[in-house]
């Protein structure tokens, strides 16, 4: 056997192991706890657990301690054994522990823990109470006893106690020792009247009902606020509900989450139940009521339709795809949204949608809204597509409406409901070359045919065809040009002699050549003059040949003569004025003859003419600048040709104009002019031709033309143009002209006092930005 002695100095015990029968070793055990006062007043031992070591039961001055043995002389950590809610001191009472003893008191073969404490009372007289903590058999402890010694108007208080069966009735009696009294001790007999081995727990205060909405989180109730039990702690009594079918109840902690089951409402009446470690319980009846809210309509799944022109879409039935917990469907009103085109029409919760005519086509997305009988809405879309059917194409016009029976005529084709890869015929042969621009436009070539009116004929690739019938009209080829004469005559091998043709059967267009070579600055004034200028050949005989269009030609054979001389140089095209946005390239060209070939010196002004200074190695016929800066703008460039036969020549100033950024708008304004002498009423018609050359619309287009000296205004022609007659000017007003548009009018003035040659100058103006303007004035010269 071993023994163990405490000692109150220093707050240790220690344990004395048996080795030998009268030898044992020490094994000092240390203070249970750090807090002060504390004081080791009594031990206890036994075997509170199944394990057969022997465990200790110590008692201080702050409580009773469980220790452990670990069966090797050490102990486990010290459990605190506590009194539970029970306690007879009051406020500025002071408790001591005086003594501990161990025994089994209920006779359930488990050790229970005893305390005997000292109440030093503030007010009364000094008493004691004795607690019995009741052991489980695995080292814990359960239920809770105690008795009170408190004598009015007598102090009375123990500082030991023993355990026995006094009274041999097979129950552990408990004797203690008063103080101050030593001749008085009192005994107390084990009987379930003295010390009850349990009290069941108490549930008193429980909520009878408890409220909240709908599909919200619930209710959390502490449960520790309305339970009681004196012997036992509110953690070791363990809860459980039941009778809970839609709602749910989860009991953690001893605090009890209270939630509704989604979309459910209504009351149900629960029971919970309290249990002691003794297996004692007590219930209580709770009514949960969960308050109904409104919960909104679901709408999903209507579908798309797609269907043809001239088809119909499927009815809606919108019960099909509305769900609601509270109304049923015939409760839910349905609106639509999204249409504009198609019409929804919603009879009796089934929709219909329709087109506003039969060739319409299109897609529309349409929503549907759900309205519960509480206002609250739920909505869903769905498209509603109608595919276009394809028509048989129409064909209103022609342009040109007539051309050669030898075909070739380029031609375009109006109408509605072209098909890419559609086909032409025209007068039963097949067109070629055929492009569908869109639905509206088809550019072809006509094939040969016989001369006469044919039908046009459009088919498309479904084989639906549209007819313009008599449209076009196959005329017999005119005939060949003749070339009667050339002036002058004779000019140098260098080319550049200005010359004029005549013949019959000149067409616009026309091309000229001179000994094999072309003619260049081909004016096909009418049908019996042309205005050319030689290119450069070998000395010698050469013929002169006028092409048309329609490649049909006519020759003056040996017509000119080719001579080898020495010229002057002569300008044959001046450089041209130029505009860019800085940063860009900008060239200036000149082009001339003479011979020999003439040296070229580009020279530059930035005094706006009235000094100039050569640029060094510009000496080719194209000068060009790689980079334009602002500063630039408004400079003149011109060349100086030289060739040593006469004085140099010096072309006309072109300026450059230097942007600082890209303009809104780029035109190029042109004009051309001839003329035709009538010698039956002795007037001349100036034809003028005003042309956008430009990528842009030009504004407020203006052509000022000037009276020949000696000749009087007689007429003007013109669609769309309006004149003024300003005495020796004639200013045409052409409004806008869109990029590419040409515009031409005449002029009719009668011969006063002028004699041939007479010559007539007209120039063009427009508020737009022109990139080029040496094109704006044309002069014509014409002889009779």
């Amino acid at each position: 056997m071993d023994f163990a002695v405490s000692s109150e100095n220093n707050a240790t015990f220690s344990v004395h192991m048996n080795v030998s029968g009268v030898s044992f070793n020490r094994i000092e055990i240390p203070a249970i706890v750090t807090d002060t006062p504390f004081t080791v007043k009594t031990i206890d031992t036994g075997f509170f657990d199944a394990d057969s070591y022997c465990d200790l039961l110590v008692a201080s001055d702050n409580g009773i301690y469980f220790l452990q043995s670990q069966g090797d002389g050490t102990i486990a950590t010290p459990v605190a054994i506590g009194f539970g809610d029970w306690n007879s001191s009051e406020d500025g009472d002071t408790v001591y522990t005086a003594d501990v003893a161990a025994a089994d008191f209920n006779g359930d073969g488990n050790l229970d823990a005893m305390a005997l404490t000292r109440v030093d009372s503030a007010l009364y007289f000094n008493y004691s109470d004795l607690f019995i903590r009741y052991g489980l058999g695995d080292g814990t402890f359960g239920a809770l006893s105690a008795y009170n010694f408190f004598t009015p108007g007598i102090e009375i208080y123990s500082s030991s106690l023993s355990v026995a069966d006094l009274n041999l009735d097979g129950k552990m009696d408990i004797g203690i020792d008063p103080k101050p009294f030593a001749y008085f001790e009192r005994v107390l007999l084990n009987t379930t009247s003295v010390l009850p081995p349990n009290d069941p727990p108490v549930i008193s205060g429980f909520l009878q009902t408890v409220a909240f909405l709908e599909d919200s989180p619930g209710l959390m109730i502490c449960l520790d606020n309305f339970v009681s039990d004196l012997n036992s702690l509110d953690n070791e009594l363990v809860w459980s509900c039941s009778g809970n079918t839609n709602v749910t109840v989860q009991i953690t902690d001893r605090i009890a989450a209270i939630s509704g089951f989604d979309n459910w409402f209504g009351t149900e009446r629960l029971t919970f139940r309290v249990v002691d470690p003794g297996g004692l319980f007590d219930e209580a009846l709770l009514d949960v009521t969960v308050i109904p809210v409104n919960d909104p309509p679901w709408v999903e799944g209507i579908p798309d339709q797609t269907i043809a022109e001239g088809e119909s879409f499927a009815p809606v039935t919108l019960d099909l795809y509305v769900t609601d917990i509270e109304d049923t469907p015939s409760q839910i009103s349905w609106s639509s949204s999204g249409n504009t085109a198609l019409t929804v029409s919603i009879i009796e919760r089934v929709a219909t949608i329709t087109a506003p005519h039969a060739d319409w086509n299109g897609a529309e997305t349409i929503t549907f809204f759900a309205t519960d009988s509480d206002g609250t809405q739920a909505f869903d879309s769905a498209v509603y597509t109608i595919t276009p059917v394809a028509e048989a194409p129409t064909v209103t016009s022609i342009s040109p409406v007539s051309g050669t029976t030898a075909g070739g005529t380029a031609v375009t084709i109006s109408g509605t409901e072209f098909a890419e890869g559609a086909s032409v015929t025209i007068g039963g042969a097949a067109a070629t070359g055929v492009v569908v621009t869109n639905a509206t436009t088809i550019t072809a070539t006509t094939p040969a045919h016989a001369a006469g009116l044919v039908d046009v004929v459009v088919t498309n690739p479904d084989e639906q065809s549209g007819t313009l019938s008599n449209s076009f009209t196959y005329v017999a080829p005119p005939p060949a040009p003749t070339v009667a004469g050339i002036s002058p005559a004779t000019g140098s091998t260098a080319g550049g002699t200005a010359v004029t043709i005549t013949g019959t059967g000149f067409v616009e267009e026309a091309t000229v050549a001179i000994g094999d070579a072309a003619a260049t600055g081909v004016v096909v004034t009418n049908a019996t003059t042309i205005t050319a200028f030689t290119p450069a050949h070998a000395a010698g005989l050469v013929d002169v040949v006028v092409t048309n269009p329609d490649e049909q030609l006519g020759t003056l054979t040996d017509g000119f003569t080719y001579v080898a001389q020495v010229t002057e140089p002569i300008i044959t095209s001046q450089p041209q004025s130029i505009a860019v946005v800085q940063g860009e390239p900008a060239s200036f060209t000149v082009a001339c003859s003479g011979e020999p070939t003439p040296t070229i010196q580009w020279q530059l002004s930035t005094s706006n003419g009235k000094k100039w200074k050569n640029i060094a190695g510009a000496t080719d016929f194209t000068y060009t600048i790689a980079v334009t800066s602002i500063s630039m703008d408004a400079y003149l460039y011109r060349a100086i040709l030289t060739n040593g036969i006469g004085d140099p020549v010096k072309t006309e100033a072109a300026k450059l104009t230097v942007l600082a950024s890209e303009p809104t708008s780029w035109t190029d304004i042109g004009v051309t002019k001839s003329g035709l002498y009538d010698a039956g009423s002795n007037s001349i018609t100036w034809t003028i031709v005003v042309t956008n050359l430009g990528s842009d619309p030009a504004l407020a287009v203006t052509a000022k033309d000037t009276l020949a000296s000696g000749t009087r205004f007689v007429g003007f022609e013109g669609d769309g143009a309006t004149y003024l007659n300003r005495g020796k000017n004639i200013v045409v007003n052409l409004g806008d002209m869109a990029a590419g548009a040409e515009v031409s009018f005449t002029i009719t003035t009668s011969v006063v006092k002028t004699i041939s040659p007479t010559s007539n100058e007209v120039t063009v103006t427009t508020e737009s930005f022109d990139i080029f303007l040496d094109n704006n004035t044309a002069v014509c010269t014409i002889n009779w």
